[in-house]
């Protein structure tokens, strides 16, 4: 499909191609309107619909199926209709009507008896009266708001009355004795009957509720008279009764068709307008979107753009149209495997979404995510393709910066670890000289009290500050992943056997009990045996550090769903749920750096570390004022002879 450029801007329509389909409506498909009166005045198109400056530019043939309700202000329902145009002959049928008694009534004044000539037309002039003021009731009423059963019931029940009433005039004043007037009179009815029929074709029973009461009556008088003349009367009257009636059954046929027919062209006029609509909207949205939009035939060559696509590319419509996007918007720095991308999509005719970087005219370079669609008809055949470009240049910006400053934070923090990991090796061979010669002073016998005392502070702050130099290069080792771990199937009764007798002084010199519980018969863990160790004991020492006065530790060893828990409970006041998540915070210690306690705040971080480089996981169950308890689940080993 070749593309059509338009060197002056025109006004143009979009015309809806409709379509039914059966259970799904009507659907619509766009195209151009090439009728010449479209750039006259709205007033002068055929079709009513408003012109589309979004699309001054260019003529798109594009064809995009799309669902459209027929939403009426006034729906065409048959029987609505059907009431609506048998009322339409209110007033004016009940008055002529009258008119036909009346006349008949002065033709027959000085044949028949006058009182009861007077009862008929009082009577008959009473039923018209009554079906006129429901016919001007049934007008004053709103048709959105009118019940059509019920107003069509009252139509048919009026029609009868009027019917049985014109019939009793063969009954009631019928001129026996004159041929002349009875064959007027016959004639008056016959006549009354074929206006009724032409009157009410929109509705068979109606008419036949008012014909056949009307002239039944006068049909059996007529044979019931037993000469030629009126039996022959008799059956010219029932063959038109006869005929009369196929008339409406004929008539209420045809008036069916034409209130369907009535109903598809208000439901298609209907869905013109609202197609119409609705695609001077999309294009006006189109328009205005910060996307750039382009349109393309089967050839994949450029058809239409909008104007985001000239803002953002520099091109306008007449430079591009006849040329494939890659001819304009590629350039030596665009990813080929993202040019693929869009590439196969078209081939496959399928939809396709990548991000790639493209050329402006000017030769800037712009990031865009690109969307790739097809548009096919209603049997499937491709149409065009559309594609829909946002720019992302921003974004990319943004997504290189920092991607640099995260590059520079880790060299930050990998130089930090190497200097923690190089301070904490320099600082460990001057503070061992200390210690030693700590202990040697606590060794001897013969030195004053005050030096001992002296002595033994400084192997105690050595030895803290040996503990925290140990956890400061852990703490490294674990940030640059430097830590090696020897898992093993390990037997936790030999593991908490050791820690009982590391921590059993610590426990009595603050009157805690340490409980041990049994672990499991034959349970073995898949761990580090130097790590869980460490593990442990971390547990063990703050459960007993943070405990109160002779309070309680309780440590046991279980079997669970995934594996081995360790579990740590002590019976310290207790750890409130909104600071639970600061415990694994380096440094955090949640206010205790301001007692008596000694401590880093980073062995909880180190512990969890641990854990998961065994592949177990490690949790706390605490509230306010009962005590905390930490647990440790890794995985269980296979039930061979172990490693203590």
């Amino acid at each position: 499909m070749k593309a059509i450029v338009q060197k002056k801007p025109v006004r143009r329509l979009i015309l809806i191609k409709l379509r039914h389909a059966p259970g799904t409506g009507w659907a619509a498909s766009t195209m151009t309107c090439s009728w010449p009166g479209c750039r006259l005045a709205r007033a002068h198109c055929p079709y009513d619909l408003k012109p589309c400056p979004a699309l001054s530019s260019s003529t798109l043939n594009m064809s995009a199926t799309a669902p459209i309700t027929a939403r009426a202000a006034h729906p065409l329902d048959f029987q609505s209709e059907q009431v609506r145009q048998l009322y339409a002959g209110v007033p004016a049928g009940p008055a002529g009507g009258a008119l036909a008694g009346i006349v008949l009534t002065t033709l027959l004044w000085e044949r028949v008896d006058r009182p009861m000539l007077l009862t008929w037309i009082s009577g008959l002039l009473l039923v018209l009266l009554i079906g006129g003021l429901a016919g001007l009731g049934y007008k004053r009423t709103s048709a959105e708001n009118s019940d059509a059963g019920l107003w069509l019931r009252r139509f048919r029940l009026a029609v009868a009355a009027a019917g049985i009433a014109w019939g009793l005039s063969s009954l009631l004043i019928f001129p026996s004795h004159d041929i002349a007037y009875q064959a007027l009179f016959s004639v008056v009815l016959a006549g009354v009957a074929a206006g009724a029929v032409t009157a009410m074709a929109m509705d068979r029973v109606s008419a036949l509720l008012f014909t056949v009461p009307l002239l039944l009556p006068l049909i059996v008088r007529l044979f019931v008279e037993d000469t030629g003349i009126f039996s022959a009367m008799g059956a010219i009257l029932l063959i038109f009764l006869v005929y009369i009636s196929m008339s409406a059954f004929r008539n209420d046929r045809s008036a069916r068709q034409n209130i369907q027919l009535r109903q598809a062209q208000s439901t298609h006029l209907l869905a013109l307008r609202e197609g119409a609509a609705l695609n001077h909207k999309l294009a006006l949205a189109v328009a205005h979107i910060e996307d750039a939009v382009m349109i393309m035939n089967v050839q994949g060559q450029i058809e239409w753009v909008n104007p985001s696509f000239v803002r953002t590319t520099g091109y306008t419509l007449e430079e591009v149209a006849g040329r494939r996007p890659g001819e304009v918007l590629r350039g030596p720095k665009t990813d080929p495997k993202a040019a693929a991308v869009i590439d196969l999509s078209r081939q496959k005719r399928e939809r396709a979404t990548t991000e790639i970087l493209n050329y402006a005219k000017d030769g800037r370079t712009f990031w865009t995510t690109v969307g790739s669609d097809v548009v096919r008809d209603e049997n499937g055949q491709v149409m065009h393709f559309i594609s829909v470009a946002r720019d992302i240049t921003q974004r990319k910006a943004t997504e290189e910066a920092l991607r640099v400053a995260l590059g520079s934070a880790e060299a930050a923090n990998q130089a930090k670890s190497d200097f923690l990991s190089s301070m904490s090796h320099e600082l460990r061979t001057p503070l061992n000289a200390i210690l030693g010669y700590a202990q040697l002073m606590e060794m001897r016998n013969d030195l004053p009290s005050d030096i001992m005392s002296s002595a033994h502070e400084i192997r105690h702050a050595g030895d803290h500050l040996l503990a925290l130099v140990n956890d400061v290069l852990d703490l490294a080792r674990i940030e640059s992943g430097d830590i090696e771990m020897q898992l093993e199937a390990l037997a936790p009764a030999t593991l908490l056997a050791a820690c009982q007798s590391q921590h059993q002084h610590a426990a009595e010199a603050r009157q805690i009990g340490l409980v041990f519980e049994p672990p499991p018969s034959g349970a073995l863990v898949t761990a580090d045996r130097r790590r869980l160790l460490q593990v442990l004991n971390n547990l063990i020492s703050n459960a007993i550090k943070y405990n109160r006065e002779q309070g309680e530790v309780r440590v046991r060893c279980e079997r669970s769903a995934t594996g081995i828990r360790f579990a740590v409970h002590d019976t310290g006041p207790g750890i409130p749920a909104t600071k639970q998540a600061q415990l694994f915070q380096p440094f955090n210690r949640l206010g205790a750096e301001m007692g008596p306690i000694e401590g880093t705040g980073i062995g909880l971080v180190i512990t969890r570390q641990l854990v998961r480089d065994m592949h177990g996981t490690m949790g706390l169950e605490s509230g306010e004022g009962r005590g905390s308890t930490f647990w440790v689940e890794l995985p269980a080993a296979d039930p061979k002879p172990a490693l203590a």
